[in-house]
C-alpha cells in the first residue's frame, strides 16, 4: 500500500504538471473615447480574425484540460479512493475534495462553453466597424469570462494541491508504527 500510495502520487503530479494552463486576460471596464472607437472600427476586422485563432487555440487547451482533469486526474482520483476505502483506511477527506472537484470541472466546463460561444459571436460579429462600441462591450465581457476560466483553473489546481497534502498525509499515518496491516 505504501509503496502504491507514493507511484500513485508521482503519477498524479505528473498529470498535474502536464496539464495545459489557460492564460489570463486582462480587464477593461471604461468606456472607450470616440478616438477609440474609431481606431476599434478601424482596427475589429483584424482582431476579429486575431480572436478566431484564439478560439481555435483556447479550443485545444480546453479539451486538453478536460481530457487531464477528467480523465486522467479524477480517475485517479476515483481509483485511488478506492483503493485506500478497500484497505479499511478513512478516504473522506479525499473522497469529499474529489467530489468538489468534479463540481468544480463542470462549473469550469459550463463556463467554457459559454466563453467559447462568445468568441464565436465576436468573430461574426458582421458590423463591428459600424458598431464599434457594441464590438468593444462584447470583447470586454468575452475578456471577463476568460478571467473566469483562469479562476476556475485555479481553483482546481488548489483542489488537486490539497489533495496531495491529503494523500501524503495518509503515507505519513501508514509509515507511523504498527499502522500497516
Amino acid at each position: 500500500m505504501k509503496r502504491f500510495i507514493l507511484s500513485f502520487g508521482s503519477l498524479f503530479l505528473a498529470v498535474v504538471v502536464g496539464a495545459a494552463g489557460v492564460a489570463f486576460a486582462d480587464s477593461a471596464d471604461q468606456q472607450p473615447t470616440a478616438s477609440q472607437l474609431g481606431a476599434i472600427a478601424g482596427s475589429c476586422k483584424s482582431a476579429q480574425q486575431q480572436i478566431k485563432r484564439v478560439e481555435l487555440q483556447d479550443s485545444i487547451t480546453r479539451t486538453n484540460r478536460g481530457r487531464a482533469y477528467q480523465g486522467n486526474i479524477l480517475q485517479l482520483m476515483a481509483s485511488f479512493n478506492s483503493r485506500v476505502a478497500l484497505n479499511k483506511r478513512n478516504a473522506s477527506k479525499l473522497t469529499e475534495i474529489t467530489n468538489t472537484l468534479q463540481t468544480k470541472f463542470s462549473v469550469f466546463y459550463d463556463n467554457f462553453t459559454k466563453y467559447d460561444a462568445k468568441l464565436v459571436e465576436l468573430v461574426n460579429l458582421a458590423d463591428c466597424q459600424k458598431q464599434p462600441a457594441v464590438f468593444y462591450a462584447a470583447l470586454t465581457q468575452t475578456r471577463g469570462m476568460r478571467q473566469q476560466l483562469a479562476g476556475d483553473t485555479k481553483e482546481m489546481d488548489q483542489l488537486i494541491a490539497e489533495y496531495l497534502v491529503q494523500v501524503e498525509v495518509l503515507h505519513t499515518s501508514l509509515a507511523l508504527p504498527g499502522a500497516s496491516q
